[in-house]
C-alpha cells in the first residue's frame, strides 16, 4: 500500500480531535450550589516527608533532655504533631 492510499483510508481527524464525538454536559453546574450535601467529598490529605518527621523527632530528643530508647515514640509523636492530629 503506497502513503497516498493510506492517507484516505479510515477516519479523518482535524487536530487530534474526532469531529463525530459529542460533547457531554456534566451532571452537576459549575457552580457547585446543588452539591448533594449528603455525599462525602474527598480531601487532600498532606503526607509528611521523612527528613521532616526526622527533624522534628530530633527536636522532641533534645527537648526531654536527650534520654536514650524512646526514638519511636518520638517518631511516631513526631508525625502526629505535623500531621496536626
Amino acid at each position: 500500500m503506497s502513503t497516498k492510499q493510506r492517507k484516505t483510508i479510515g477516519p479523518r481527524f482535524t487536530n487530534g480531535r474526532n469531529p463525530h464525538k459529542t460533547l457531554r454536559r456534566s451532571s452537576s453546574p459549575a457552580t457547585g450550589i446543588d452539591q448533594d450535601l449528603g455525599e462525602p467529598t474527598a480531601h487532600a490529605v498532606r503526607v509528611p516527608g521523612h527528613d521532616e518527621i526526622a527533624m522534628r523527632a530530633f527536636e522532641i530528643f533534645l527537648s526531654r533532655g536527650e534520654w536514650p530508647g524512646r526514638d519511636l515514640e518520638d517518631w511516631l509523636e513526631a508525625e502526629r504533631q505535623i500531621q496536626g492530629r
